[in-house]
């Protein structure tokens, strides 16, 4: 079987922080998805509990935004692709960084590996 590594970092914990959570009809848990829909009328869907997941993790991590434009007299926020590209991937890995905090009960950074389809993550030293 192969073997799995991954890093658990800050960022990751910042964003796992501020995850929210509901059940569906059929008591499965799922990050909860916002009852609303934007100007354009595009279903709001950010597990953060904003408007727009790339603005909530730019604000989670960052802290603030900065760049702003003013769009048929509503202000949204670009982004460049290298940050949609890098808050993507963070986003993609907040499964398996949860996975390695339930199973250690810790949430200590560093580099983390274990067999596939095994989920006993050790710490790599």
């Amino acid at each position: 079987m192969g073997l799995v590594k991954f890093e658990l970092k800050e960022e990751h914990l910042k964003l796992i922080k501020l995850l929210q959570w509901d059940l569906t009809e059929d008591n499965f848990l799922i990050t909860k998805e916002p009852e609303y829909r934007n100007i354009h009328n595009f279903e709001i869907k950010s597990p953060f509990g904003g408007n727009d997941v790339y603005e909530d993790m730019f604000l989670i991590l960052i802290g603030k935004t900065e760049r702003e434009v003013d769009v048929m007299d509503d202000s949204f926020t670009i982004y460049n692709t290298e940050e949609k590209e890098r808050f993507q991937k963070l986003l993609e890995e907040l499964p398996t960084a949860l996975d390695i905090i339930l199973y250690r009960q810790s949430f200590e950074l560093g580099k983390f590996k274990t067999r596939y389809h095994v989920r006993d993550w050790v710490k790599i030293k």
